[in-house]
């Protein structure tokens, strides 16, 4: 009898198809966490754009102007936020307290929410935001 050293076709089998449910295990519970992060990463971003909005609205008071308490996403790419996200839309209005609310979207999610309760789950599949108010401080 021959001395054969090795692993048989079904122990092999065997092993790919245990490493197979371990992968399928591992990425169904990723992929929600992945998913998680990006709506919480996108509230902050829609934070950030209220606090560009506050900025904006603080430093107009100083120079003695009216201040307006309505921004565009695009005005506030341009002047205040130093990530230029040049998918997003929407507008930021601030209330008799300074308190922004944002309305932004771009193509996957959207965050219609007030700055002390933005959070993940703020976040929704992207849809409508509504009308922009008039007055809101524009580009054009």
């Amino acid at each position: 009898m021959k001395n054969q050293k090795g692993f048989t076709l079904v122990e092999l089998l065997a092993v790919i198809v245990i490493l197979a449910v371990v992968i399928l295990i591992a990425v169904t519970a990723v992929i929600p966490r992945m998913n998680d992060a990006r709506k919480g990463a996108f509230a902050d971003e829609a934070m950030a754009y209220i606090r560009g909005a506050q900025e904006a609205y603080v430093e107009s008071q100083m120079d003695g102007g009216a201040g307006s308490t309505c921004f565009t996403v695009a005005w506030l790419n341009a002047n205040k936020i130093d990530k230029k996200a040049t998918d997003y839309e929407g507008w930021v209005t601030l209330d008799a307290n300074g308190a922004g609310t944002a309305y932004i979207k771009n193509s996957k999610y959207m965050v219609k929410g007030k700055s002390g309760s933005l959070s993940k789950t703020s976040v929704e599949a992207a849809g409508s935001l509504g009308t922009q108010p008039t007055g809101c401080v524009t580009n054009s």
